[in-house]
């Protein structure tokens, strides 16, 4: 839509640039009768850009209405930040509630994973190796 109505502000200018040759004597009335069509077309076609676009935009908000209806999705749950019906989403099951699990206990299962014990409580982690000479 924005090329359409480039367009047409081109032909516009231009419309009145050949108006102004024309009454300068450097023009003819054919060039400005040109000229005018060319406008008249271009704003011909921001019209049915315009119309298209309604359109499309109309028939993209009843698609969209339909989709949260077939899946029982509510515009009004998303803005109030809570759930009030499940959606209907084939093949998608619900969550499972599952208890809450408090901050530390989740920081010492992940000091957990990070550090694993020992096989042998009795031997370092890793063995150190000694430091090795540069070579000459």
């Amino acid at each position: 839509m924005q090329a359409a109505q480039t367009a047409r502000e081109y032909n516009y200018q231009s419309y009145l640039a050949e108006v102004k040759k024309l009454r300068l004597g450097a023009s003819t009335t054919a060039n400005v009768l040109l000229q005018e069509k060319n406008l008249a077309a271009a704003e011909n076609n921001l019209i049915s850009t315009s119309a298209t676009y309604a359109k499309d935009r109309a028939s993209l908000e009843q698609l969209l209405a339909e989709t949260l209806n077939r899946y029982n999705i509510q515009l009004s749950d998303a803005v109030s930040g809570t759930v009030t019906q499940q959606p209907a989403i084939p093949c998608i099951e619900p969550a499972k509630e599952s208890p809450e699990v408090s901050v530390p206990q989740q920081q010492e299962q992940l000091k957990q994973t990070e550090h694993p014990p020992a096989i042998n409580p009795g031997l370092p982690a890793q063995p150190r190796l000694p430091p090795q000479q540069k070579p000459r």
